[in-house]
């Protein structure tokens, strides 16, 4: 049994920074993004490998400085592949946002699970200036959907955690509730 979960371990537990690092330097790249016939800014953003580690699910029960690292990692990733598509100059004032999350495999997974995921990368969309902020008037959504798989790859070659973003202007701001 590793000691990372071992509640009588001598040691403390120092590895989970360690867990949470390695999940967090393999967050990287991110896809050319690109406007769509029909007026739709598609954003792809990737992670680390396919594995616990590169994603946020309602179900987890992590440290909080692992969840942390993660929720940055997905946040800086967004705001990266949103500034490299000039997000500000298109003026959006009220946008949907449809996500599309993208796993090597095909098992059965519940979309909406992953909302913390989705939480900290539109974040950064906002950070990026694509809206002015992630509430009720600016953003309708994010619409958790499964996307096509990434597939298997050769060993050594690991699968990238994935989700796209397809982003719709709805014009302008809804009204202050009164």
């Amino acid at each position: 049994m590793s000691d990372l979960f071992n509640p009588f371990a001598t040691t403390p537990p120092a590895s989970l920074r360690e867990v949470a690092d390695a999940g967090v330097r393999r967050m990287v790249g991110v896809e050319a993004p690109r406007l769509t016939a029909d007026g739709r800014l598609v954003l792809r953003v990737e992670g680390g490998p396919q594995d616990r580690a590169s994603w946020l699910s309602a179900n987890d029960r992590v440290h909080w400085a692992v969840k942390a690292r993660i929720t940055k990692a997905w946040r800086d990733a967004a705001r990266k592949a949103a500034t490299a598509a000039d997000v500000k100059a298109l003026g959006w004032q009220r946008v949907h946002v449809e996500a599309r999350l993208h796993f090597a495999d095909d098992l059965r997974r519940d979309p909406a699970n992953y909302q913390p995921t989705l939480k900290a990368a539109v974040d950064g969309l906002v950070d990026a200036g694509l809206i002015a902020d992630d509430s009720w008037r600016y953003l309708d959504g994010p619409d958790a959907r499964l996307g096509e798989s990434t597939g298997r790859t050769r060993p050594g070659h690991p699968c990238k955690a994935a989700v796209t973003f397809v982003v719709t202007d709805l014009g302008t701001l809804l009204p202050r509730r009164t």
